[in-house]
């Protein structure tokens, strides 16, 4: 019975040791979300640097920079948030006291037009609506840019860049994220390592550049330098302002036209089919086709003019070409061991 009793008493004693030591701010329970909301006069340049915090940014309708901000993160006391102003320019900043924290942030910024912006994470997201000039960077969150214009730079390592209504000067880079942009005008140049580039209704000068990533752009207009190591290169709908060339290495080139060739234009593969659909419109100046020898095939709806065999490197190549009312452009067809081919 005695036994029984100290026992009892055992027991007792843990869970009162157990209650005391209960600390809220590491329990493991719900944490009551914190609210801030600051406001600031217009500023030259606002520079976001966040770790795992998301933050959208609006356009302003006056000439004041509001930040609202809502978080709720375990051990409490963990993050904290900073405002500063520096001169002409507004910083926010994310800062974690402890090494382990979990929870979340939820930025929301409303900044006038003339408002640099500068922003860079490490697994946060990023939402700009607003004509604002950026640099934004991140290594595994998403970047998704509508209406920025002027000088606009995106950086993402896994992330995914996605824009959209955006003109100026635009560079693109991402290591194994997807790009994806639509209604772009302006200077485009966009490339990643492993992910894909999808790009839509395109005006001015575009570059993009995969290493194994595929390529599609459908309705362009402009001049378009395109690159893939080893993957595919799917264009519609192209009008030429300028001159252009499409190459792969391993992969496809396919290239639809909306409008009759006017610039000189390349598509070249080593090793997979080289495709110019010129979609019923008129064909006229120099083609010119290539293909390796006992390797690769040439195929055009139209007589050829002139058929010759070259080497270069100790490969011997077809050579074959026609020309068409005039001679220009000049439209080269060039492949290895593919198909060079042309259709009307």
């Amino acid at each position: 019975m005695f036994a029984s009793k100290a026992a009892l008493l055992g027991i007792g004693g843990l869970l009162l040791l157990i209650a005391c030591d209960d600390d809220s701010s590491t329990a493991t329970g719900p944490v009551d979300e914190q609210v801030i909301d600051r406001s600031f006069a217009a500023k030259e340049s606002l520079s976001m640097e966040a770790v795992s915090g998301d933050f959208t940014v609006k356009a302003a309708n006056d000439d004041s920079i509001r930040v609202h901000l809502e978080y709720a993160y375990r051990p409490i006391g963990s993050f904290e948030p900073t405002f500063a102003e520096e001169g002409d320019k507004l910083v926010l900043r994310e800062h974690f006291n402890s090494g382990s924290s979990n929870g979340h942030g939820t930025w929301t910024v409303t900044v006038p037009a003339q408002t640099r912006l500068r922003f860079s994470s490490a697994s946060g997201d990023l939402d700009v609506e607003a004509s604002n000039e950026i640099e934004a960077s991140a290594a595994s969150g998403d970047i998704s840019l509508e209406g920025s214009s002027g000088e606009v730079r995106v950086t993402t390592a896994s992330g995914d860049a996605e824009l959209e209504e955006v003109s100026g000067t635009i560079t693109i880079s991402t290591a194994s994220g997807d790009i994806e942009a639509k209604s772009l005008s302006g200077e485009l140049t966009a490339s990643t390592a492993s992910g894909r580039i999808e790009l839509s209704s395109l005006t001015g000068e575009i570059t993009a550049t995969a290493a194994s990533g595929r390529v599609r752009i459908n309705r362009a207009t402009g001049s378009l330098e395109i690159v893939a190591a080893s993957a595919d290169v799917d264009v519609s709908q192209l009008v030429l302002t300028g001159e252009s060339s499409f190459v792969s290495a391993s992969g496809d080139v396919e290239v639809s036209l909306a409008a009759t060739a006017e610039h000189d234009l390349t598509l070249t593969s080593a090793s997979g089919d080289a495709v110019l659909d010129c979609n019923g419109n008129e064909v006229r100046g120099q083609y010119v086709f290539t293909a390796q020898v006992y390797e690769g095939e040439i195929d055009s709806p139209f007589a050829f003019d002139l058929e010759e065999e070259f080497t270069q490197v100790r490969t011997t190549y077809d050579r074959k070409s026609f020309t068409r009312m005039r001679d220009t452009p000049v439209v080269k067809i060039n492949t290895a061991s593919g198909t060079a081919r042309l259709k009307e």
